[in-house]
């Protein structure tokens, strides 16, 4: 049936993106040295629009622990230093001059934990935003059962669905994993 493969390529996109979302929030979180990616999810207010930090300013790394944020147009420097602080990735941000310095804290094991506690709050938010696209399949399946499709076609679109869910959540569950390992390393 086309309409049933339409959904599934539809849920499979929306899948893809959550997972990319998560790997952008993953590799934002800190495991103990300063890296430019880390600051890739962060959104700063432009003369009221969100936008990309890396579309403001260059990032650029100052010894091991520390990054260099130069925006372009010094007038946004306190917006850059607002907006990494409010992205809640456990760093801290100081403007100086032209620019605005951030600080990776040094990794204790209280860090650690707390940015586990982290990477799991960002792994429960992606199963979250899955759910709703889940059950937006399941609705569209029972139209077009009421439609005419039989239930030998809904049961296996289904157990197809179930599939889909389970691959999805393994996946995700797989960089949470790998996520943590690197933070207790």
């Amino acid at each position: 049936m086309e309409e049933l493969k339409k959904l599934f390529s539809n849920l499979d996109e929306k899948l893809e993106q959550i997972k990319k979302n998560l790997s952008e929030q993953y590799a934002g979180i800190n495991e103990g040295h300063a890296m430019p990616s880390a600051l890739d999810s962060v959104m700063v207010d432009v003369f009221g629009t969100q936008t990309p930090i890396q579309h403001i300013a260059t990032i650029s790394r100052e010894g091991v622990t520390s990054l260099v944020v130069s925006p372009f147009d010094v007038n946004q420097t306190k917006n850059i230093e607002t907006a990494i602080v409010n992205a809640d990735l456990g760093l801290s941000a100081a403007s100086f001059g032209s620019g605005v310095r951030v600080t990776f804290p040094p990794m204790t094991e209280e860090n650690r934990e707390g940015l586990k506690k982290l990477a799991k709050q960002k792994l429960e938010d992606a199963k979250n935003t899955m759910k709703p696209n889940r059950e937006k399949v399941i609705n569209e399946m029972k139209k077009l059962e009421k439609d005419g499709m039989s239930k030998d076609d809904h049961a296996s679109a289904k157990k197809d669905l179930q599939k889909t869910v389970d691959d999805f959540v393994s996946d995700l569950s797989q960089m949470y994993d790998k996520k943590t390992k690197a933070l207790s390393l």
